[in-house]
């Protein structure tokens, strides 16, 4: 079902998606305020703004044609697991798409160069996983997440910010992309790309998933943070960590192990492009990149092929 008929299916059955505007050749922008209640056609030449906290639910898919845009309202909305726009794709749901974008919008559903939203959530079937507030059970219906890539930018949300009122105000940040309780049989994603994001580039927890490409540019704090989960990358992996004075903590790589160790392996052929702080505690094995120094947020540089072997990140102990 296209989203361009939702004005007829919304008077039979009840409001799912709110149209701002009438879908004309003139105007196609199309708010989504709602959780998907069947399958359903993203088509290229929409504008589509999600506007709440959007849920893709078990059994339901949904198909985005190649080169759509979707936005992502910022600014704080009436909490519904989180408390800004997001989409979630919940465990036994399904994606298929070629090459999507995904960026922030102001309230006036305009692009907006600000992180202040919930991001985009993956939640699959294989094991139990909880994160800022979401939380998933291993079940026996799968999910299913096709796409040849994802480009996001200014997704997820800072940290709150201390004022006189309030030194310690209430809410935590959120990443760009969240991938909680995902086996690798439900993971056909080729390609991510995680720009200025408000918290980490790419969080993944309880999963096991690989990637051809994995690029993250200037997240506001780490750029991959792996909580007890395995990201195999079989092509290209591109993490550069520009300047931020204002966080002290903020690394290429955020090893967790609260559920187990984690680990991050490349490939050998594999592109490296690695800019920053590398992460505290973690193991490497590697016959191509170099071992990080010890001082304390030395700055780890890399550019190249891994030529003679594959390379392991790893930790068993909490970063």
């Amino acid at each position: 079902m296209s989203l361009s008929h939702f004005r007829m299916f919304s008077i039979a059955v009840g409001v799912l998606v709110f149209v701002s505007q009438p879908v004309t050749a003139i105007s196609k922008s199309v708010t989504i305020w709602d959780d998907f209640i069947e399958d359903t056609t993203l088509r290229k030449g929409y504008t589509y703004l999600v506007a709440g906290v959007v849920h893709v639910p078990a059994g339901i898919k949904l198909t985005i044609e190649d080169g759509v845009t979707l936005y992502l309202k910022n600014g704080k909305i009436r909490p519904r697991v989180v408390d800004r726009a997001a989409l979630i794709f919940d465990p036994g749901s399904l994606l298929e798409a070629e090459s999507f974008t995904v960026k922030a919008a102001g309230a006036d559903g305009r692009p907006e160069k600000k992180s202040d939203n919930g991001g985009i959530w993956f939640l699959g079937s294989v094991r139990d996983a909880s994160k800022d507030g979401v939380t998933v059970k291993s079940s026996s219906e799968p999910s299913s997440f096709s796409a040849e890539e994802i480009r996001v930018s200014h997704l997820g949300k800072l940290d709150p910010t201390p004022s006189p009122q309030s030194l310690n105000p209430r809410g935590d940040d959120l990443d760009a992309i969240s991938v909680l309780g995902i086996g690798p049989k439900e993971w056909k994603i080729k390609k991510i790309q995680s720009d200025f994001s408000g918290d980490d580039g790419v969080d993944l927890t309880n999963s096991s998933i690989e990637l051809e490409e994995i690029q993250i540019f200037s997240p506001f704090e780490d750029g991959l943070n792996v909580s007890s989960s395995r990201l195999r990358v079989s092509k290209k992996l591109a993490v550069n960590m520009t300047k931020n004075l204002t966080v002290k903590d903020r690394d290429l790589f955020d090893l967790e192990v609260d559920d187990g160790p984690s680990y991050v392996t490349l490939a050998k052929g594999c592109k490296a492009e690695l800019q920053g702080v590398f992460g505290d505690e973690l193991k490497l094995r590697s016959s191509d990149l170099p071992k990080p120094s010890d001082e304390t947020n030395s700055l780890y540089r890399f550019q190249g092929f891994l030529k003679r072997g594959p390379a392991t990140i790893w930790s068993r102990t909490e970063d």
